[in-house]
């Protein structure tokens, strides 16, 4: 077993396997255990790092790392190699770059045995950028600069974002390509936000040099499908959502900057390349897993907050931060700029014309270009009287940033920090996300099933934004709460409410309550409502009887009654107080309604439930 292991990992490709994918290449002569078995043995662990350079502590991703560093050290004479180099040898993400700023034990003492240093390239710092102006100067910049600086095609740019993420590496694409970039880059800019375009660029060129590294002679106006685009979706080592992403930006870039219009009768990449997307769907944090996060923010945070004194696993700002977006539902982008200002209009902790406090977000700062308003009220004495805890933060966060030396272009923000000897940075979200793990891992964070669990900063929205659709909160307020400029993008939060009733009755169906029945899409057919259960329930579709307390399509029961006989009463007033007012087709509106219930209830009380389109017949116009 020995023997077969160190002749396997003789060649460079089974090197960078993980334990698991090694023991499936042995799964024919030996089962798991026995494969771990082997590999714990001390004297076999040194034969592997001596004979094959072979480190069993280290994961899959840290073994590629290593080897590529091993490489590029052999291969530049330097003891040195950048993050970036070994990133794109290694042919892993940019996400693993943290295991090679902060490497685990087994991957730091290997390097350090082999005399490799990791450093990162340092970019300008954003106060430093000056922005092109002259479109002659910025072609020649962009047709000869190595390194894309995005920030230098802007006159504002985002910057709670690091230097490193505005910049792009285009040496490696051949000089032919340049003119058709900088024309890419040049119909590009005015449609897009600064990190939208590096992130373009950055899988554009990623498209460029696949292709390029496959057909090294070939011709970018003579791409073929079948020749080129194919091999390529073929060969492609990534994931299926990066190649998707180069796909789609590698036909941007042919269909804008080289053939100058789509090509509609052979098309090089096709809607069928296309076909993964990333889920929509709402994503709110479990319930097991929030309940103990909030307890922890009550009980823990928000007391050491209010009493000055120190916090757990980050710095007092971070967690104030991650207050007002489990509270408000917003985007870490937008927290991330506000502004203080000592006009009371423009600053980010305002009153409305009630006197009642409410987060302001700027347009130029939204996502969506829209100055955008959150109320704050909702949250008064939500765990003490006299405090709101999203008012309380954004207080707190102001004292802090008064204390701080001014900074040229981050002056006014409110969630910014200054290290000394370099300039004010501002929230990141890989910041948040990183600490929020962090969090997941101290409480031991669990789902439904019990598995491990964690969660990101954006699932926060979808949190809020669930459990005012769960509160029966209208959608079009949720959508106005959240930002949202089409109610499109509110909808996808009752989805997540529409599967949690199916869940409720497919429960109820299994204990014989009711039969329920379901849409094609998947939402129930039945939505339990307080005077019956209607099949077209408003908060799923427009109601085809445009009246849902006349509805001829519900069905009631006896846990209905109180509802019903309370709206006879009530729709008896009414109908009474229109007669008076001589409003004649009132009254017929609200003297059907006490009809309807009055038929209900009598169904009820005789045979137990009322279907409405047995018992009730509809009053047609006209008749008394």
């Amino acid at each position: 077993m020995e023997a077969q292991i160190l002749r396997h990992l003789q060649a460079p490709s089974n090197r960078t396997k993980t334990n698991g994918e090694l023991a499936r290449d042995f799964d024919e002569i030996a089962t798991y255990k026995s494969f771990q078995k082997v590999l714990k043995n001390e004297g076999f662990q040194k034969r592997l790092a001596d004979t094959c350079d072979f480190h069993v502590g280290m994961t899959g991703v840290e073994r590629k790392l290593y080897l590529a560093s091993r490489t590029l050290a052999e291969e530049t004479g330097s003891n040195e190699c950048t993050t970036s180099s070994v990133l794109k040898r290694a042919g892993v993400s940019h996400s693993a770059v943290t295991r090679l700023l902060s490497p685990s034990e087994n991957l730091s003492s290997q390097l350090q045995k082999a005399g490799i240093r990791i450093c990162r390239v340092l970019r300008a710092q954003h106060d430093e950028v000056n922005f092109i102006k002259d479109t002659i100067e910025r072609r020649q910049y962009l047709r000869s600069a190595q390194i894309i600086d995005v920030r230098h095609l802007y006159a504002e740019f985002p910057e709670n974002y690091t230097p490193n993420e505005y910049c792009v590496s285009v040496a490696s694409l051949p000089d032919s390509l340049r003119n058709e970039l900088c024309d890419f880059m040049e119909l590009t800019i005015p449609e897009i936000a600064p990190q939208s375009l590096s992130v373009l660029l950055r899988m554009t060129v990623g498209f460029l040099e696949g292709i390029f590294a496959l057909f090294p002679a070939c011709d970018i106006y003579q791409l073929d499908r079948r020749e080129h685009i194919l091999p390529y979706k073929s060969t492609f080592a990534g994931s299926k959502k990066t190649l998707t992403t180069r796909l789609l930006a590698g036909r941007r870039f042919l269909n804008r900057a080289v053939f100058r219009r789509p090509r509609d009768d052979q098309r090089l990449i096709t809607n069928r390349d296309l076909r993964y997307k990333d889920p929509i769907a709402a994503n709110p944090i479990c319930s097991t897993a929030l309940g103990s996060f909030d307890q922890f923010l009550e009980k823990t945070i928000i007391l050491n907050l209010e009493g000055g004194s120190d916090t757990p696993l980050t710095s007092p700002d971070i967690w104030d931060a991650i207050v007002v977006l489990r509270f408000t539902g917003a985007r870490v982008s937008d927290v991330a700029r506000l502004r203080t200002s000592p006009e009371p209009d423009m600053d980010c902790l305002r009153l409305d014309g009630d006197g009642d406090p409410q987060l302001f977000i700027r347009a130029s700062d939204t996502k969506n270009r829209t100055d955008h308003t959150v109320p704050l009220t909702f949250l008064n004495n939500i765990f003490r009287d006299n405090s709101n805890p999203v008012v309380d933060a954004l207080t707190r966060q102001k004292h802090r940033v008064t204390s701080l030396p001014p900074c040229v272009h981050a002056d006014d923000y409110l969630f910014r920090r200054h290290t000394e000897g370099t300039s004010s940075t501002l929230l990141n979200p890989r910041i948040v996300n990183r600490v929020l793990r962090d969090i997941s891992a101290h409480l031991d964070l669990r789902d439904d099933q019990g598995e491990p669990y964690s969660f990101s900063a954006s699932q926060f929205r979808d949190t809020v934004a669930c459990e005012m659709i769960n509160n029966g909160v209208d959608i079009y307020a949720v959508q106005r709460f959240l930002g949202h400029l089409d109610i499109s993008k509110t909808q996808r939060y009752v989805e997540v409410l529409c599967s949690v009733i199916k869940e409720q009755l497919s429960n109820a169906c299994s204990n014989g309550a009711y039969k329920a029945r379901w849409n094609k899409d998947g939402s129930p057919n039945s939505f339990e409502q307080s005077d019956g259960c209607c099949d077209h329930p408003y908060k799923i579709g427009d109601c085809p009887a445009k009246s849902c307390r006349t509805c001829s399509r519900k069905k009631s029961y006896s846990r209905h009654l109180p509802v019903l006989e309370a709206n006879i009463v009530a729709y008896q007033a009414c109908a009474e107080r229109a007669a008076l007012a001589g409003d004649s087709d009132a009254e017929s509106r609200y003297k059907e309604v006490v009809r309807y219930s009055t038929i209900a209830v009598d169904a009820i009380r005789k045979k137990g439930f009322f279907d409405a389109r047995a018992d009730y017949v509809p009053r047609r116009r006209g008749r008394p």
